[in-house]
């Protein structure tokens, strides 16, 4: 019985793994970088370690820089969504803490207020070494003002819910998006050897079905 050539088996490797890689770390801030969306009264955000998240706007709620599935670190906690600025040209942040329950900023130059967007999250529970000046219930916007140079900002359990339920659905769609691709790849292996443009086809359908998947689910994160 004559065996079928492999040639195709690193191709088809290949589109799997960038779903996958690509769907866990669309793109990445390294630490030390500055970034703000209003150059004329907001300071510089920057990061004290890596920053990953799937989708980021720097035209969100009121010029806050917000992300989509956004973790610090390698082994961070993720967020559904989350956002932060600052909204003082004489003060720059640096993000050096995040995980479900709190998230820890320092601060330098006049310490003026950060406003944090956390609509998954929820009103803060507590501020650690500064004060809630104000909170949107209907932008769901955290307005911090600082105490100390480094703050603390504490939601307690009130996370875990929210940010599950997203997270399933989350992974859900995107196990669903893996599986319609490796259905067609064995539909495509049954059906006989592939040829060269069936292969090419393959990968094609994969990457748009992978495409409409990801334009979805921000769709959804921004009406949500």
């Amino acid at each position: 019985m004559q065996s079928r050539p492999l040639w195709y088996i690193p191709l088809l490797t290949v589109a799997l793994a960038s779903i996958y890689l690509t769907s866990v770390n669309a793109a990445n801030i390294a630490p030390g970088i500055d970034i703000r969306s209003n150059d004329t009264y907001q300071g510089f955000t920057s990061w004290s370690n890596t920053l990953y998240f799937t989708s980021m706007s720097m035209a969100g709620t009121g010029d806050i820089i917000d992300f989509s599935n956004v973790r610090l670190g390698a082994a961070g906690y993720t967020w559904a969504r989350f956002g932060l600025c600052s909204d003082d040209s004489a003060t720059n942040i640096t993000l050096t803490h995040l995980n479900h329950y709190s998230l820890t900023y320092t601060w330098t130059g006049t310490g003026g207020p950060v406003r944090i967007w956390c609509p998954d999250a929820g009103e803060p529970n507590s501020v650690t070494n500064g004060i809630l000046t104000s909170w949107d219930a209907t932008y769901r916007v955290a307005t911090i003002t600082p105490l100390d140079e480094t703050v603390t900002v504490n939601w307690g359990g009130t996370t875990t819910a929210a940010n599950q339920s997203y997270d399933m659905f989350y992974f859900a769609f995107m196990l669903l998006s893996l599986c319609l691709g490796v259905g067609l790849g064995v539909i495509m292996l049954r059906s006989g050897t592939p040829s060269f443009e069936a292969v090419m086809l393959y990968i094609m359908v994969v990457t748009i079905i992978y495409a409409i998947t990801q334009l979805g689910l921000q769709v959804i994160s921004r009406l949500s």
